[in-house]
């Protein structure tokens, strides 16, 4: 994977964008040796961690980015539309919001802190939200949602007898099964979804690399039956859809 990333890089890459966690095929990368081989190369990174607060350990100094931007309001619970950036601090100057405002040229803190009109409350709110991640048991939470992903991921897979995706160190709180349909574009990929939707449920289906993928996730209120009900409505869903039945295994 790593080297995957450096046989990219060209004598005209300027900046190297990664995911920590992928979004479509919920893939962790290993991102501080990302990092570090592309620096090697002398091109600065930006990690897209989107996925990662409160789904995996996280020590942004240690991976070592250029910049870091995370959301909260994913795996953290804290309110919609809040999330973070950090800067390595020789990479802070010259660097500015989109929305200038009364802190301009005042330095990274004054500038990012006060953009005009913006509401304030939800940043407040991520004290809170960290709280209540380590209250529902921070480490221990992360470790059990991760082995609860891949215990549902492989009871759907062996449900419609099909394959699972990343697996291991590269998988955290989320799964992908591969839905056994012959149709792989993405119009069929939103066509299932609404299926679901239909259904009383929701989980993200992709068109990757020839083939749709069904993404699951593993949270504090989720429990091993809601996989084995979400493996039922797939397969009704489907035999309805492709009109081939998928047996039971």
């Amino acid at each position: 994977m790593v080297a995957a990333v450096t046989a990219a890089i060209t004598p005209r890459t300027r900046l190297a964008v990664i995911d920590h966690v992928t979004s479509a095929s919920a893939i962790v990368l290993p991102a501080a040796r990302i990092v570090a081989a592309c620096h090697a190369l002398g091109v600065p990174v930006l990690i897209d961690g989107a996925h990662a607060p409160g789904q995996i350990d996280l020590d942004i100094s240690a991976i070592g980015a250029d910049w870091y931007a995370g959301n909260c309001h994913k795996w953290l619970c804290a309110p919609k539309g809040c999330g973070f950036l950090q800067a390595r601090p020789d990479r802070q100057q010259g660097l500015h919001p989109g929305t200038i405002s009364h802190g301009f040229r005042k330095g990274f803190l004054a500038e990012f802190d006060w953009t005009g009109t913006t509401d304030p409350s939800r940043f407040l709110a991520v004290s809170e939200a960290i709280a209540c991640h380590h209250r529902l048991g921070g480490a221990e939470l992360r470790q059990r949602n991760r082995l609860l992903a891949a215990a549902g991921t492989k009871r759907i897979a062996g449900r419609l007898n099909t394959e699972t995706g990343a697996t291991g160190t590269l998988a955290a709180a989320m799964g992908t099964v591969r839905l056994p349909v012959a149709d792989a574009s993405p119009q069929n990929a939103l066509a299932i979804r609404a299926r679901l939707l239909a259904a009383g449920t929701d989980a993200p289906v992709h068109a990757l690399d020839g083939a749709l993928w069904l993404r699951l996730s593993a949270f504090a209120y989720n429990r091993s039956g809601d996989y084995e009900r979400l493996g039922d409505i797939v397969a009704d869903i489907l035999a309805t859809h492709t009109g081939a039945a998928v047996s039971a295994s």
